[in-house]
């Protein structure tokens, strides 16, 4: 006959947390059986338990007089966390003889325990006797995570009777009203009738006024975006000016005339002309989206008790793919004045991710060293931006783990650090600092001034446009690069060659 068979590991695991979860029913049950009989004595704590076994031994203190510094840090979720309020736990001004203590008679030692300056209305009974959150070491500074400065998140959340107050956050001007549903939809289909009727007469608008200027401006594309033309156009811009051109249908541009501002327009030909634009003229597709952007010198805080500011970086790289070496740049502005910029060049990175990481650690190193606790980080790296946000997961084994996990570490060394992503248009001036970077020799304060000079109608609240191909422009474009051009049709290749239109307008 065969021996019994051993039990399986999962059985024997579920047979343990059973038997657990059975002792610790018993000992809450036990706990408030001895708080509703007002005993005063508590159970011995036990260190190989963790805290979760401890917390629920120290419910039940009585104040008793120090006779002994603690010898350990014994960490403890706040009873107020475990009801659900969270709290702001403090020990200023306690004398030792009034905290209540936590004897071990094993030990032979007193674990004192911090309490509440106030006690909430609304905390449970069972725990309004004490509060005891993290035991600290009376006698030594050596705590626990004290090798690593970072700050504590200071907040006036936890005060009901501050954020209670509604009243706060409500003016003299305030209104509060239910609307008209009906009105409102007959409001809406009134404007979209004016619009169909407009849209109606772009056409004419394009021909009569548009056109024109963007005749004068050589901006009026000869063909169609499939059409061999335009291969040879598209190589030709990239090749002199190192970027590819805009392209925008004759629809695009005048349904983003019809939205403009006075004087808005112009501003946006002309940079249709330094980048190299395509005006192609198609009613029926779309080539590239238009985004006004407007700068801004950071967030308004929410009231949270403290006086501190809230200061907004600016971080920036260039890596270069065949030498492997980036130049990077980062400016700590407090509202609408620069306070710190630096500059690195020749840094040796393995890809633009991890310079744009750099550019984000130096930017936090310097403001914490300035003693900034709070700042709105904006970078143009969807991956950094992501990676502090906690958005990106970070697998074990990615190659970059130990810099992704060092990055989002710098979180709990600020009371608040935001991280927002925000397009290269936006980043204009750390990105024109990146290239500066690469001319070690050059005068930084002077640069610095003339690129303040270049930018300042945008920093004052000039738009900044961003403009994105739709995907059907980069399929098509995409299959530029499988065309052969005959040479004696399209001339000779490289940068001598330029095409120009030039037509009369009448």
């Amino acid at each position: 006959m065969r021996g019994a068979m051993k039990p399986s590991r999962a059985w024997m695991g579920g047979v343990r947390r059973r038997a657990h979860l059975a002792w610790l029913g018993s000992q809450q049950g036990r706990l408030h059986r001895e708080q509703a009989d007002g005993g005063s004595i508590p159970p011995e704590p036990n260190l190989t338990q963790g805290p979760a076994r401890n917390l629920a031994l120290l419910r039940g203190f009585s104040s008793a007089p120090v006779t002994q510094n603690a010898i350990g840090t014994l960490e403890l979720a706040s009873p107020a966390t475990s009801c659900g309020i969270p709290t702001v736990v403090s020990t200023e001004g306690k004398s030792p003889s009034s905290l209540p203590v936590l004897r071990s008679p094993s030990l032979g030692t007193t674990f004192v325990a911090p309490v509440w300056p106030t006690v909430v209305r609304s905390l449970p009974s069972r725990c309004k006797s004490t509060a005891p959150t993290l035991l600290k070491n009376a006698g030594s500074s050596a705590t626990l995570g004290s090798q690593m400065k970072h700050h504590r998140f200071c907040t006036l959340a936890g005060d009901q009777s501050v954020t209670n107050s509604g009243e706060r956050y409500i003016g003299e001007d305030s209104h509060f009203q239910r609307g008209n549903s009906t009105a409102l939809r007959e409001r809406v289909l009134a404007d979209t009738s004016q619009t169909a009727t407009k849209a109606l007469s772009f056409k004419a608008r394009y021909k009569n006024f548009i056109r024109p200027l963007l005749v004068n401006r050589c901006l009026i594309a000869p063909c169609g975006i499939n059409d061999p033309w335009m291969i040879f156009l598209q190589r030709q811009t990239f090749s002199i000016l190192g970027h590819n051109p805009c392209y925008l249908s004759s629809f695009d541009i005048t349904s983003y005339e019809d939205t403009c501002k006075d004087g808005e327009f112009e501003i946006f030909l002309d940079l249709l002309v330094s980048r190299k634009g395509y005006i192609i003229e198609d009613w029926d597709s779309s080539f590239s989206t238009i985004e006004p952007l407007m700068y801004d010198h950071g967030l308004k805080q929410p009231y949270d008790g403290t006086n501190e500011p809230f200061y907004k970086g600016e971080c920036d790289a260039s890596y270069d793919n065949k030498t492997g070496i980036a130049s990077l740049s980062y400016i700590i502005w407090k509202d609408d004045k620069i306070i710190y910029s630096e500059v690195f060049s020749d840094l040796k990175c393995s890809s633009s991710n991890e310079a744009e990481i750099h550019a984000a650690l130096a930017l936090l190193y310097k403001a914490e060293e300035l003693k900034i606790s709070k700042l709105h980080l904006w970078t143009d790296s969807r991956t950094t931006a992501s990676v502090l946000t906690g958005e990106l997961s970070i697998p074990w084994g990615h190659a970059h783990r130990d810099l992704f996990l060092t990055l989002r570490g710098m979180r709990k060394r600020f009371s608040r650090l935001v991280a927002t992503w925000r397009p290269r248009e936006m980043l204009f001036f750390t990105d024109e600092l990146a290239e500066i970077a690469k001319s070690p020799g050059c005068d930084l304060r002077a640069s610095h001034t003339t690129t303040l000079e270049k930018w300042s109608g945008h920093l004052r609240g000039l738009p900044v446009h961003r403009i994105e191909w739709t995907k059907q422009t980069a399929i098509a474009v995409g299959k530029f690069k499988n065309k052969i051009l005959d040479e004696e049709l399209y001339g000779m290749s490289g940068p001598d060659v330029y095409f120009v239109e030039v037509e009369e307008c009448r």
